[in-house]
């Protein structure tokens, strides 16, 4: 889940198993780039630990097409 329509941001208790460990407010946004053949999704992550913006891409992820799939899609 991404974004938060503007509302005022606030720290999120986590459970021990949540694979994102932080107690600092997570400004972000996710940049989603469609290829031909895959799709990949970056979270944008705005730092401000050390008092200063810094803006870190701390997660990721692509799903290609396998060739057999683009093929039959291309007509081949």
């Amino acid at each position: 889940m991404s974004g938060g329509g503007a509302a005022h941001a606030y720290p999120i208790e986590r459970a021990a198993d949540d694979p994102f460990q932080s107690k600092e407010v997570n400004y972000h946004y996710l940049l989603v780039e469609v290829d031909h053949q895959q799709l990949k999704v970056t979270m944008n992550r705005l730092d401000l630990t050390t008092g200063k913006a810094v803006w870190t891409q701390p997660d990721s992820v692509k799903i290609a097409v396998p060739a057999a799939a683009a093929a039959k899609a291309a007509g081949q």
